[in-house]
């Protein structure tokens, strides 16, 4: 059994993978800046509500070691200039906070999937 952590978990794909693992018995947290919608909510997975971006969110994951991540999060690039800062926080240093906490607590596995939004 695995402990999997999952970004993007109430999007579109990420109920449908958190479904899948809770199936086959491996442990899933999910992590997004939105509670699920009652009917995306998947039981038995641990959702903890913040934004990567933030280093202090990342504490509410309690240093727990994660096997893997699978990554489903990404902004759109942004259509007005004053929206890039945002952008850049976000996708770039925030990707450098998620991926520092999940290296410091031992993940080994990333899984990240491509959007058309960040194109």
């Amino acid at each position: 059994m695995a402990t999997v952590l999952i970004t993007g978990i109430t999007g579109t794909v990420g109920p449908v993978i958190a479904k899948k693992l809770i199936q086959t018995g491996h442990a899933v947290t999910g992590f997004s800046r939105r509670k699920p919608l009652p009917e995306k909510a998947v039981p038995g997975v641990n959702y903890v509500q913040g934004n990567f971006a933030n280093p202090e969110d990342l504490k509410k994951l309690n240093g727990t070691k994660f096997d893997c991540l699978i990554h489903l999060v990404s902004l759109p690039i942004p259509q007005e200039q004053d929206a890039a800062v945002t952008f850049l926080s976000d996708n770039v240093a925030g990707h450098c906070h998620l991926f520092n906490y999940l290296f410091n607590n031992g993940c080994t596995k990333i899984v990240a999937a491509s959007s058309i939004g960040a194109c």
